[in-house]
């Protein structure tokens, strides 16, 4: 996985968020940029190289969505988001 900055993923579900696609696919309900994360092998590789897993959780239903799904959803749904969505990340 790429090297991800935590202001960087901020300003990525900012975008989101702004374009409508910051939601819980399950339940539908809006979506918090308040990112958990936890030390895990398969997770990001953060710049000073820890790895974590990094996710939001669902305000209705509690499901936790990894970050990588979230962005994976959102290319999904809108080409546009997706282009911006990369741009922001790979600053």
């Amino acid at each position: 996985m790429a090297e991800w900055e935590l202001g960087r993923v901020l300003r990525a579900l900012g975008l989101l968020e702004e374009r409508g696609l910051l939601r819980c696919a399950w339940c539908g309900a809006g979506l918090r940029r308040a990112v958990c994360t936890e030390p895990h092998d398969g997770g990001f590789v953060t710049l000073n190289g820890i790895r974590l897993w990094a996710w939001v959780e669902c305000p209705k239903c509690g499901y936790q969505w990894a970050l990588w799904k979230l962005f994976r959803l959102a290319c999904a749904r809108n080409e546009t988001a997706c282009r911006e969505l990369k741009q922001v990340l790979e600053q």
